[in-house]
């Protein structure tokens, strides 16, 4: 049996201040808006095209249609396992095969003017892809593939934002503008952002942005891509910005990567009462000029997201009516309800947690239906949907536990926490929580007695 004693040991708390001051700075830094628009070259004419002046009117609530969404948001599930394959693409789900086909795509290629003074940036949009071969569909895949597999911010847009992507996104999903107006006035707002006053100097490389459906379902809208890939991540693109080469495709250097749900968003913006129809990829690149171009700004990485969950749900049992067995039992069930969520890679909400915590609270608690305002009352950081990994969803049932001397450090699963009379219990702590007793494996043991011997052994 080991006994470690120590009135300091500390137990590695969250980076919550850090996580704030991040949030604060980032908003400070978007309130701020450049005046100029940055300029587009049509590869048509070789003028300079800016897209009209947008409306800040609010667009008009609609009736939302969730539950024949969530019927075909079960046909379509998560996207998983993906292959390259040729047209139709076949995307292998958890369940079962949903074939997808690329609509539109086109490249833009951002650059910045070296005739200008100062740093400028214009963008130059080349032709649309030639659907016929399979470039289009792989170059799906291979995303897709890395949202699967990566952390990805998950939301919605503010519908009381001035932003233009949700009111771009609205007016091509209600055939008001084409997929060519849609490119053009996102990509202006590209030039805007990296033109704003205090950006700094940007590498950037081609924006590739892409629509896409599903086969043979007359009511999926599709989803929009929009990935911004740099000059070695094995893109090559003609004089015309037509995809020459995409055989060995350097998925590390994406910069950004922005996908919108357009059927889901169709659905329940601006309620945005359903699941989060915006994702996106923080890449290599650390500037954060496109997520604020696609209006992907404002949501929390999962990361930070997860760090805070716990936090609040340990703030949230702190309280002398759950008695400390139900805490322990609501620790369990939403830690396995996060890994659940890892392991088929969905996204997950508060209102999700709060129903896990509902199940195990004691019968009339007035904690019942509480954990929601709780976090919004106590300002933790969190992104509205997020999806936690294995190894994130893990940490709410674990404690850290260091020496300040930086001699031991271990990670202890709570559940097998107890005072000494406790049974069941392989770790023992003391009544004043200042040591913990833990027992040693057989070559823990061997170790110890080869260096220490035994006590009995030792001189005075």
């Amino acid at each position: 049996i080991a006994v470690v004693r120590d009135r300091q040991l500390s137990v590695s708390p969250l980076p919550i201040a850090a996580i704030r001051d991040r949030q604060q700075s980032a908003k400070s830094r978007r309130s701020k808006k450049s005046m100029n628009p940055g300029a587009i070259h049509s590869p048509n004419s070789g003028h300079t095209l800016f897209s009209d002046t947008h409306s800040f009117k609010q667009i008009t609530n609609r009736s939302i249609k969730v539950t024949q969404y969530q019927a075909r948001l079960k046909k379509k599930d998560v996207l998983m396992n993906l292959t390259p394959s040729s047209k139709p693409l076949a995307v292998s789900t958890a369940n079962n095969i949903t074939p997808l086909t690329v609509l539109n795509a086109v490249t833009a290629d951002l650059f910045r003017d070296r005739e200008s003074n100062s740093p400028f940036y214009a963008a130059r949009i080349g032709e649309n892809w030639d659907l016929n071969s399979t470039t289009a569909n792989e170059f799906v895949s291979v995303i897709e593939r890395k949202f699967a597999k990566n952390n990805k911010y998950h939301g919605f847009f503010d519908p009381n934002s001035y932003h233009m992507a949700p009111r771009t996104l609205s007016k091509f999903v209600e055939d008001s503008i084409s997929f060519d107006d849609m490119v053009k006035a996102f990509v202006k707002n590209a030039c805007a952002e990296a033109n704003e006053v205090g950006r700094g100097t940007l590498t950037l490389g081609h924006l590739v942005m892409v629509h896409y459906k599903t086969v043979d379902d007359d009511e999926d809208v599709g989803r929009f891509l929009a990935v911004l890939v740099g000059d070695q991540s094995g893109f090559e693109f003609d004089k015309n910005l037509q995809p020459a080469d995409l055989k060995s495709i350097n998925t590390n250097e994406l910069r950004h990567a922005a996908m919108f749900d357009l059927t889901l968003f169709k659905e329940i913006y601006p309620a945005n009462d359903g699941d989060a129809y915006l994702k996106f990829i923080a890449g290599k690149s650390k500037s954060a000029f496109l997520q604020d171009a696609f209006g992907c700004g404002d949501y929390i990485p999962n990361k930070y997201s997860v760090e805070q969950v716990n936090a609040a749900v340990l703030d949230f049992l702190d309280d002398p009516i759950i008695p400390p067995e139900r805490r322990l039992t609501i620790l369990k069930e939403v830690t396995s309800h996060l890994e659940s969520a890892a392991k088929r890679q969905v996204s997950v909400s508060i209102i999700q947690i709060q129903q896990v915590i509902n199940k195990f609270l004691p019968v009339g608690s007035e904690k019942i239906d509480g954990f929601n305002e709780f976090v919004n009352l106590g300002a933790y950081t969190i992104s509205e949907r997020f999806q936690p990994t294995r190894q994130s969803a893990a940490m709410l049932s674990h404690v850290e536990i260091s020496d300040p001397n930086g001699d031991f450090k271990c990670s202890v699963s709570i559940e097998a926490i107890g005072f000494g009379g406790d049974e069941g219990k392989i770790i023992k702590v003391d009544d004043e929580m200042e040591s913990i007793t833990l027992p040693l494996t057989l070559k823990a043991k061997a170790v110890i007695r080869q260096i220490l011997g035994d006590r009995d052994q030792r001189k005075d």
